[in-house]
């Protein structure tokens, strides 16, 4: 395998804030809900595309085909229907599918730009903060009304976004008491605004009332306060720790009744349906009897309706599912005036277009990311910060899926494109470390 040099950008400094800004973009998402992010990355790959020729002369491995097969597969499938079928189906959102195909190169523009990350996400996390501290509504989260944080389309997307932006200040303040610089201007930034931005995210995401993001962060908050066992003396670490969880759980118990005002009934519906499954109801079944109750919610109960005509879909078409013509189908499901065709669960959204097929090449895919990851903290080659935190986003991201089709808008296709590059950012230093060569 024969690899040219890969030289960082760092030579002109129109190239170095060209390259910022555009980086800046690419992960605005969780900030502002855009399309901003969209042409950044098509910039940045075709910048890297035209800064190194690595990549005519490294060839691509496995998981770079995987990419790159499964984006002509979806783009492939989406032609044959529109143009091969009477029907011309159009679906809804589908270009999505093919984003796969930038991962591999958005892994080289991040290593081509790697000396200029660092200040990047100390210029991202300012932004976080003054936009955290002007678009926070006070007055409605401390009435205990709802509250649209940033400057997203509606709550449930904002409080997302600061689900992200919490769990990537902890871990950038954490990188720094990892490397031991916390004398330095950045680290003491860090520790200020760091800080500031975790309690508004938190502060927001009680206020946005959006009971899927209160899951993923009831799971991404034990993990967060666990890792600090790794960046100091384990008892230290575990009075931080507890000192943190118990500030939370004393700020969960100040505003219980507002929290169960919000999610009880749906926790109750939710355990209904439960009782449903462990009798061995069929699925079908449950979903009716529950969206025919009095006592689901509405939200909840348009939910289900949702998933019910999912179910429909995916179950008619198992393996492969229905690619771009599961909207047509939508209209033969049992619930086709349910007014949304945003599935509001990012597992149906792959299973109506491409069945178990499609959520086993996405399910390789992630697990070869972490891997690659894994490998390149565990050789010293990132730090442990960086892995925890793609980690902690991944792991929190996936759990927001499960009531809401999060992979379908601007936050949730950045991401992706996002844990793609820095997959491939770590099979760079893969590759360079099994030849010997410095990073």
């Amino acid at each position: 395998m024969k690899i040219m040099k890969i030289p960082a950008v760092e030579s002109d400094w129109r190239l170095a804030v060209s390259g910022g800004v555009l980086w800046l973009l690419a992960i605005s998402a969780p900030l502002v809900e855009t399309d901003a992010y969209r042409y950044a990355v098509l910039a940045l790959a075709i910048g890297a595309l035209l800064t190194s020729r690595v990549v005519h002369h490294r060839r691509l491995d496995w998981l770079a085909w995987l990419c790159i097969g499964w984006a002509v597969y979806a783009a492939g499938r989406f032609l044959g229907i529109y143009l091969f079928t009477a029907t011309h189906d159009r679906g809804s959102s589908e270009f999505l599918y093919i984003f796969p195909v930038f991962f591999p190169v958005l892994g080289l523009a991040l290593w081509l730009y790697r000396a200029y990350i660092e200040r990047v996400l100390a210029v991202f996390f300012a932004v976080a903060l003054l936009l955290l501290l002007v678009t926070t509504q006070y007055g409605l989260v401390i009435a205990g009304e709802r509250a649209s944080p940033l400057l997203h389309n509606n709550s449930i997307h904002g409080s997302v976004g600061a689900g992200m932006v919490m769990i990537g200040a902890f871990y950038w303040l954490m990188y720094y008491v990892e490397k031991g610089h916390l004398r330095s201007w950045l680290a003491r930034w860090a520790m200020v605004a760091a800080s500031l931005v975790i309690a508004l995210c938190l502060f927001n995401i009680y206020g946005a009332k959006s009971k899927g993001v209160w899951l993923a962060v009831s799971f991404a908050l034990p993990f967060m306060c666990l890792s600090v066992l790794f960046y100091m003396n384990r008892k230290v670490g575990l009075i931080l720790a507890a000192t943190v969880a118990a500030a939370v759980a004393f700020g969960i118990y100040s505003v219980k009744d507002n929290l169960w005002q919000t999610a009880g009934p749906t926790i109750t519906a939710f355990s209904a349906m439960l009782d449903h499954d462990l009798r061995g109801d069929y699925i079908n079944n449950v979903l009716t009897d529950t969206i025919q109750s009095e006592a689901t919610p509405p939200s909840m109960n348009q939910r289900l309706r949702l998933w019910s005509n999912a179910w429909e879909i995916v179950t008619s078409t198992p393996a492969f599912g229905a690619g771009s013509s599961w909207l047509r189908l939508w209209q033969t499901t049992r619930y086709p005036d349910v007014g949304y065709d945003l599935l509001h669960n990012g597992y149906l959204e792959v299973a109506v277009r491409y069945g178990l097929f499609g959520l086993t090449i996405f399910a390789v895919m992630l697990a070869a990311f972490l891997h690659r990851a894994y490998k390149a903290y565990a050789l010293g080659l990132i730090s442990r910060s960086a892995f925890l935190c793609y980690v902690a986003l991944i792991g929190f991201f996936l759990v927001t899926l499960l009531s809401n089709s999060n992979n379908r808008l601007a936050i949730g296709e950045s991401f992706f494109l996002m844990v793609g590059a820095v997959a491939f950012y770590c099979t760079e230093h893969l590759s360079r470390h099994a030849q010997g060569r410095p990073a």
